[in-house]
């Protein structure tokens, strides 16, 4: 389903040369090169935003309150976007541990056009795999790359059919790059 949604962004220097768009009530932020890579981004963070908040069923910001919350100072540099979310067209990741974000466009098959959304889950210890996690909205499971080995043959055995990424520490350049260093995604035989 479909449904148009507008929201602020504050605009400010990266200290990089590029540009940072900060998402007030949402506590995300986008970044880019340039003005219009800055605004693509924020579209994708704010979009995925939305469709994690639907997904959960947690009341979105409003924007009187997203307004509200934008100082004097930061009122010239703030910029509305606006944001077509449909909620179907995103394979949901279930990522266990919150320590980083990952870039995870390379979890889906060449071709696929849908987005990503991500649900985190801290590390689960064996003896609590938390299976209403994995549920029928769950499309991938994504684990990290220190992850117990018991832990994650148990999640493997869970997840069924489901797909099974690990992330994988790589120094090679031509990685996914992500907060906190590079990353590459392989599927778990």
């Amino acid at each position: 389903m479909k449904k148009m949604y507008m929201y602020p962004s504050i605009i400010k220097d990266d200290e990089d040369g590029g540009y940072i768009a900060v998402i007030p009530g949402f506590n995300q932020r986008g970044s880019g090169d340039t003005l219009d890579d800055v605004m693509e981004s924020a579209k994708t963070v704010l979009d995925m935003c939305i469709c994690e908040y639907l997904d959960e069923k947690k009341e979105l910001p409003s924007l009187e309150e997203c307004m509200k919350s934008i100082s004097e100072e930061d009122k010239p540099d703030t910029a509305m976007i606006t944001v077509e979310v449909d909620t179907d067209a995103y394979a949901r990741v279930l990522w266990v541990s919150t320590k980083c974000i990952p870039c995870c466009a390379g979890l889906l098959e060449d071709g696929d056009d849908r987005g990503i959304t991500i649900h985190y889950i801290p590390i689960p210890t064996v003896d609590c795999i938390i299976k209403e996690s994995i549920d029928s909205n769950t499309d991938i499971i994504a684990l990290p790359y220190d992850v117990p080995e018991s832990i994650k043959q148990k999640l493997i055995e869970i997840a069924g059919d489901k797909p099974v990424f690990q992330e994988v520490v790589n120094p090679e350049k031509d990685t996914d790059e992500i907060f906190g260093g590079f990353l590459r995604w392989e599927k778990l035989n």
